[in-house]
């Protein structure tokens, strides 16, 4: 459903003439699953107001009218956003669609005009118009005196048959505030001609709103006129009128028609469809397709149609649902139940039986050209059944088949395949139910059959495994509902039954016991194999010797006619080993079992059972004698023979000789074993053994015995459990240990650690864990004793292992200590007890480690003091780091400075096997501790490195820090000096030539080494060839001298001469720069000389009379010279007289040449009371001479 509000904002707002008025309308649609189509608003703008700015909705609306009453003041022309403008009075926004649960909100300015009478009422309310229909929003009043402009709206297309809506806004015609009053207009169809007056009526009192509607029908031609009902065909044009005769000025001076078209448009033929037959209780399906039933494009629309049995008259007003929403497709469905009668009208079901017919009957009022589609209808024939046929095989044993049949034509669904359907057995007596599937025995018979299996069972089996567990007794029942009989109607529940019958119990007996080569005799009883009640019947059966496999099949014979008892005699033999089967004796032995089968294929209850009758064949009983497998020399061995035949008294205690030798040494042992106790039958006795290489004395009840040698008990059972006798043997070996070794670190120097070893199985007394043994070790030297836990490596490894620190010491240290102390020249003895060796036999052993020194080490460097940037040969003379004889081996060590560096060298042998190692240490000037570990030591005077070395073994194994230092000396070149010799004298000028001296002198404490001296020299100078001392070489204007030393307290002299240019700058300082650079230390030396090379303009002037008086001529004198190196251009002289004096007109000379005062070629120009000269060019040393005259005013 959409819903409208309207509200201004804020409440309470333009209430005086000129307030501004912002107003709201909220458009809603408030169902959650369907969309509104075709939504529009519209708004009557009260008046006297105008349309202010900032009119707006949240979406974009395609405005098809807004407007401002007649009478408004109009503050703004424009239209609001998304809208346009006319002449008429009323806001149309087309909003189009809405979603579920969406809301549009439309806004818009107004300001109420002066014009606004007392006591005079407008109301103003904002409109929703939908397929659904009109909603109104609360409304708003306001005083006014004047007239509207009408409006007039209505339905825009229609079908023939529907109803034609219009609305009219006319606040003129609201004559009485209180009343409902109405109107008529005329609508015109424009085609035909036809007219019919429309009453409008207003929507309530005083709203000035009027509604009316007028019918429609299908009409090819025009109907009567002002009958209530228009004829129409698609492609016809209404339009119906208004005159407005109050317009908006309230003048009543203009006449306005107001007009609404309407269009008629093409329906559509109907498709009708549903179910062609069905059974009675089946559903019928019907759909009806006519998009002239979808009204609305924004909901899903309901249709009824009558449904009826042409048989019964029973008729049903089915509900048909569109589809989905604008789809046009109207389904729907109804029951059936069975019945030869009807059941009543529209209770939702439909009875019918075979033979009726039900047809579903629509009107399709309009078609494609408008006209009437007429009746169309749908017919459904009702179909009827066939009655059932069961049947099911009776009587059965256990394990039989039953075969179940089924002839109902109802169940042959498809003519053209076999077909199948699911039925219930059950049985009466164990419950237990099959469901199971019978298929047609061929195509379209109507005939299904089953073959259902049945097994022996007393209780119930699973339910629907496709089996019957039955027995004699139980009764199964098949159970079919027949769904359908010839009619139509149910047939109900058919049953049959199957009865399940059973036999006789059988019995079976053989002898037993028996002993070998006596006879036995088989019985049968069972009344199920005597077939024939007129003779002798005879069985086979099988026998077979359990122990040896052997088979005899032989035939039992009835024992009379009619007697169901069967016999046979069977003749065994002694063997140790089957017989041949079936030869008709038996070979047994004491201890076989004979066992003869029969099947009773049917007891009592119809089940079957495997009867089985036992010989047992008697013997006596099997000795056992054994005794200790292995021993070590010295242990005892028990020997035990089990004999129940020797246990002859039953309440007394016996015993019995046997006889034990040594296979390897011949010595023989009578032994008399003891029964355990009374009626035990099991006789025991200890036999002891010592160490011996050779045989004892025989009987003297003690064995000899060593590693390997193997001793062999015997004794004679003379009757074993199948009667026969054997000779039982026993053995024991005797085992020896292992032979230890001892083993020790050898040699070793002090503080290293020894590793004792000893490997003797031995020890190794329990296989699951690490154990440990303590052996003792000796200094011979020094007596010092220390006891040590050697322990396993491992479970079962039968090695021991112990670590022993040393530490160097001259005399003993303290004993069982853990440490030993000692020196160069100890010897350390560990001593071992082998108490079992391989043979038995026991011995010391012991292991030699041995003490040595080493050599001791020497460092020193090389030179002992140098200057930053040089570097120093450390050595290092240490034989106990010529580990390889063969190859030149190296060492490292660190360096550090007292500054806090440190450096890591790495120390090479020099030669193979020279035990020397030397290592150059370089340094670099700086006047921080430069980063650790980057190969070169950063220094400056003063600073010392330092190499210390530990030597870990000396000549007596002792160790000491021997170390090398060497110190950073001073490089000083602060008295160095430059200087430079003109050789022309006077100022320096082009093309004097200079003669340069650098002397560079060191005042250090060493020497400066890897001297670098560079010369820079000024631009405009030119080095003279072959003027270079000391090999210097020139690169443009920097001369560079090769590398020099210069020892402490010692200089160096550099000489080289240079041209100046003629282009050199005058009177510009010019700095000749040499820098020297040795030893981290920087020193620049210079010498500056001040050039002239331009013109130098020298001027005097001098006047006639010392003393004057007005009325006088002064002569002035100027002398001018050029004393520069060049020549001076453009000279210009300029003299302005003295204050109260004039210049003489003409009165000047150059160089004695009078010159005129006219702007004419010569020098001399006039201005004022200044004469400016322009001599022009002059050369170097050249001068001149002006005078001019003035007189004393």
């Amino acid at each position: 459903m959409v819903t409208v509000s309207k509200f201004i904002y804020p409440p309470g707002s333009g209430t005086g003439n000129g307030d501004t008025v912002l107003y709201y309308i909220v458009v809603s649609n408030t169902d959650p699953y369907a969309y509104s189509f075709g939504t529009s608003v519209y708004d009557t703008i009260p008046t006297p107001v105008s349309v202010g700015t900032n009119n707006s909705r949240t979406q974009n609306p395609y405005l098809l009218n807004a407007t401002i009453e007649p009478a408004a003041t109009v503050s703004q022309v424009a239209a609001p956003s998304g809208a346009s403008r006319d002449a008429d009075s009323v806001i149309f926004w087309n909003i189009g669609t809405l979603g579920p649960n969406e809301t549009d909100t439309l806004k818009f300015k107004m300001r109420i005009s002066s014009t606004l009478a007392n006591n005079s009422y407008v109301t103003n309310k904002a409109t929703v118009i939908n397929t659904q229909g009109r909603r109104d929003s609360s409304s708003f009043t306001y005083r006014k005196t004047i007239f509207y402009t009408a409006k007039l709206y209505g339905t825009r297309y229609i079908l023939p048959g529907d109803s034609i809506y219009f609305t009219l806004w006319e606040a003129d015609t609201n004559k009485n505030v209180s009343t409902i009053e109405s109107i008529t207009l005329i609508d015109t169809n424009r085609v035909t001609s036809e007219r019919e007056n429309v009453t409008m009526t207003e929507s309530g009192a005083n709203t000035g709103e009027f509604l009316g509607k007028i019918a429609t029908t299908y009409g090819a031609s025009a109907g009567t006129n002002n009958t209530g009902v228009f004829n129409v065909k698609p492609g016809d044009s209404l339009r119906i009128s208004y005159v407005d005769r109050n317009d908006s000025t309230g003048t009543g001076a203009v006449n306005r028609w107001k007009y609404w078209v309407t269009k008629v448009l093409n329906g559509h033929a109907v498709a009708l469809s549903g179910t062609d037959s069905i059974l009675p209780t089946q559903t019928i399906y019907y759909t009806v397709n006519d998009s002239d039933l979808n009204r609305s494009s924004t909901t899903i629309e309901t249709y009824t149609i009558r449904d009826s049995n042409q048989v019964t008259g029973e008729i049903e007003n089915l509900l048909f649902t569109e589809t989905g929403v604008n789809t046009g497709i109207f389904t729907s469905s109804i029951v059936t139940v069975f019945g030869t009668s009807s059941n009543g009208n529209n209770n939702g079901t439909l009875t019918v039986q075979k033979g009726d017919t039900v047809t579903l009957k629509y009107y399709d009022s309009v078609i494609v050209n408008g006209s009437n589609g007429g009746l169309k209808t749908w017919k459904t024939y009702v179909r009827g059944g066939q009655t059932a046929i069961l049947s099911a095989t009776s009587p059965v044993i256990p394990t039989d088949s039953i075969l179940i049949s089924i002839t109902d034509n109802d169940l042959n669904i498809s003519a053209s395949i076999i077909d199948s359907i699911q039925v219930r057995d059950s049985s009466v007596a164990t419950g237990e139910v099959e469901y199971f599937y019978i298929r047609e025995t061929g195509i379209n018979t109507g005939v299904f059959t089953k073959t259902l299996a049945t097994v022996y069972g007393a209780s119930a089996g699973t339910n629907n495994d496709g089996v019957f567990s039955v027995k004699a007794g139980d009764s199964l029942r098949v159970t079919y509902y027949d769904t359908l009989l010839t009619n139509g109607g149910p047939g109900g529940v058919k049953t049959v039954g199957t009865l399940v019958i059973g036999g006789a119990n059988a019995t079976l007996t053989a002898t037993s016991p028996i002993r070998p080569t006596d006879s036995l005799l088989v019985s049968i009883t069972d009344a199920d194999l005597n077939y024939s009640a007129s003779i002798a019947e005879t069985y086979t059966i099988r026998d077979s010797n359990i122990a040896t496999s052997e088979i005899e099949t032989f035939t039992v014979t009835e024992t009379g006619v009619n007697t169901g008892v069967f016999t046979k005699w069977i003749r065994t033999v002694f063997g140790a080993t089957a017989g041949t089967n079936n030869d008709g004796i038996f070979n047994v032995k004491a201890g076989d079992s004979l066992r003869v089968t029969y099947r009773d294929s049917l007891r009592l209850i119809g089940s079957d059972s495997t009867l089985h009758a036992y010989t047992r064949i008697l013997g006596g009983t099997t000795a056992t004698l054994t005794a200790d497998s292995a021993i070590y020399p010295a242990d005892s061995i028990l020997v035990t023979v089990t004999d129940a035949d020797l246990n002859r008294n039953a309440a007394a205690i016996e015993s019995y000789t046997v006889r034990d030798s040594s296979i390897s040494t011949n010595e023989v042992e009578n032994i008399v074993v003891t029964e355990t106790g009374v009626n035990t039958g099991i006789f025991t006795k200890w036999v002891r053994t010592v160490f011996g290489l050779t045989a004892g004395t025989n009987n003297d009840g003690i064995f000899t015995v060593k590693a390997n040698d193997t001793l062999r008990v015997t004794y004679k059972d003379s009757l074993r459990l199948n009667g026969s006798d054997t000779t039982l043997t026993a053995q024991t070996r005797v085992r020896g240990g292992a032979t230890a070794s001892v083993t020790s670190t050898t040699p070793i120097t002090p503080w290293d650690s020894l590793q004792i070893s000893i490997t003797d199985a031995d020890l190794n007394r329990s296989a699951a864990v690490v154990e440990s043994y303590t052996v003792r070790d000796t200094n011979i030297v020094t007596g010092e004793v220390e006891t040590i836990t050697v322990t396993e490596t491992g479970v079962n490894t039968g090695i021991f292992t112990a670590w022993i620190r040393t530490v160097f010491g001259m005399t003993a240290g303290t004993n069982n200590d853990g440490t030993y102390n000692v020196k160069a020249g100890d010897t350390l003895r560990v001593t071992y007890r082998d108490t079992l060796m391989t043979n038995g036999g026991a011995q010391w052993t012991s292991a030699i480690t041995v003490v040595i020194g080493g050599v001791t080490a020497t460092i020193g460097s090389s030179p002992a003091i140098i200057a930053a940037n040089d570097t120093s040969l450390i050595t290092l003379t240490d034989n106990d780091l010529n580990t390889n004889a063969s190859s030149v081996q190296s060492y490292v060590l660190s360096l550090y400075s007292k500054t806090g560096e440190t450096e890591t060298k790495t120390f090479t042998e020099t030669g193979v096997n020279t035990g020397i190692f030397t290592a150059l240490v370089p340094t670099i000037y700086g006047s921080t501790p430069g980063p650790n570990a980057n190969g070169v030591f950063t220094v400056q005077p003063g600073d010392t490195i330092t190499v210390l070395y530990h030597d870990s073994l000396r000549v007596l194994g002792d160790t000491a820090t021997v170390n090398a230092i060497f110190r950073i000396g001073t490089v000083t070149f602060s008295t160095s000096s430059k200087s430079y010799v003109d050789g022309n004298g006077g100022f320096v000028k082009p093309p004097d030539t200079l003669q340069y001296t650098v002397k560079v002198r060191n005042t250090g404490t060493v020497a400066a080494t890897n001297v670098a001296l560079v010369d820079s020299l000024p631009n405009h100078v030119t080095i003279l060839a072959g003027t270079i001392s000391n090999s210097g070489t020139p690169s443009g204007q920097v001369i560079s001298w090769p590398l020099f030393t210069v020892a402490a307290g010692d200089s160096a002299t550099y000489q080289y001469s240079v041209r100046i240019d003629s282009t050199i700058v005058s009177q510009v300082p010019y700095v000749n720069k040499a820098t020297i650079d040795g030893n981290g230390i920087r020193t620049q030396v210079t010498a500056t000389f001040t050039p002239v090379n331009r013109p130098l303009m020298t001027m005097t002037k001098t006047v006639s009379n010392g003393r004057s008086r007005p009325g006088d001529t002064l002569t002035y004198t100027i002398t001018y010279s050029n004393i520069g190196t060049v020549p001076a251009a453009l000279v210009t002289v300029t003299d302005v007289q003295p204050d109260n004096t004039t210049y003489v007109p003409n009165s000047t000379t150059i160089n004695s040449v009078a010159k005129t005062d006219a702007a004419d070629a010569d020098e001399v120009t006039l201005s004022g009371i200044t004469v400016q000269l322009n001599i022009g060019l002059i050369q170097p040393g050249a001068s001149g001479t002006v005078t001019l005259k003035v007189r004393i005013n």
